[in-house]
Order: structure tokens, then C-alpha cells, then sequence
């Protein structure tokens, strides 16, 4: 509650502030996306690059729509021929425009981090989740443990 809190009030004091990346981070200046696509969404390089035959299977069945965090990230999945585009940052607005925006039929994350505003907004949703390739250690295992409410959903 505290993490989703404080989350909203960054997201609301960085919008009047944003420019170039950040404007794109908190889902401001979005492209045309094919609504109803799967959403897929790797950290960087390795991420992508690691899932790409389950991205090819998922593009051969539906629309795919690829966010990274890093601009080699991006540049990976618009050289496979996919509409690719910044992440949105983990706090409520940026999340809430981009699935308006997108609208996805499901949302496949390949990474190990948990993004706890991004997992509520798609439950509440009623999207579903996948979160694939992901290594947890015991330790963060544990931590997480102690907040089961934080990650919700994911």
C-alpha cells in the first residue's frame, strides 16, 4: 500500500515535468498499437533475446507488442518487424495510459523483477499474466514473501 502510494504521487508530480524519454516512460506520447495484441516485455538485450523463439510462436497466433527498458532492447524487437516501445514506469497513471492505450489480450513479462502497480492495474483488469524466464534467489524470495500484497496478481 505504502509502494502504490507513493508511486501515484510520483507519477502525478513528473507528468508536468516530462520530456523526451520520460514523456514516453510515463506513456504520454504512445504510437497507434494494435489493440487486443499480447503485450511482451523484457528488461533489456538478454531478456529478449533469451524468449525469442515464444515471441515468434506468440506473433505467429496474435498481434505482439514489445516494451523494453533499454533503447538495444528496442532496437531488438523493431528489427524482428514488432511494434516496440518504452515500458511504462511503475507508477499508477503511466500504467493505466498504456493499457488504454493497448488494451492486451494477455501480458508476458521476461524478467525477474516484479512491478507491483503494473500486476494490480492488469489484475483488476482481468488480464491475464505470465511471467516467464524469471530467476528468483531464496533471499529475494523471502522479501517478497513478507509483502504477498505488494506483487499481487503477478
Amino acid at each position: 500500500m505504502i509502494y502504490r502510494s507513493i508511486s501515484g504521487l510520483v507519477g502525478g508530480a513528473l507528468r508536468p515535468l516530462a520530456r523526451g524519454v520520460a514523456r514516453e516512460r510515463l506513456a504520454l506520447d504512445l504510437p497507434d498499437l494494435p489493440r487486443g495484441a499480447i503485450w511482451v516485455h523484457g528488461a533489456s538485450v538478454g531478456e529478449l533475446n533469451s524468449a525469442r523463439p515464444v515471441v515468434a510462436a506468440l506473433a505467429a497466433v496474435r498481434p505482439v507488442v514489445v516494451s523494453a527498458n533499454s533503447d538495444t532492447g528496442l532496437a531488438v524487437a523493431r528489427g524482428w518487424g514488432l511494434p516496440a516501445l518504452r515500458a511504462p514506469l511503475d507508477v499508477p497513471q503511466a500504467v493505466g495510459r498504456f493499457l488504454d492505450a493497448l488494451q492486451p489480450a494477455l501480458a508476458v513479462t521476461i524478467e525477474n523483477e516484479l512491478w507491483p502497480n503494473r500486476a494490480a492495474a492488469l489484475t483488476a483488469r482481468g488480464i491475464p499474466q505470465a511471467l516467464i524466464g524469471a530467476r528468483m534467489s531464496a533471499r529475494s524470495a523471502r522479501s517478497w514473501g513478507r509483502v504477498p500484497g505488494l506483487a499481487a496478481g503477478a
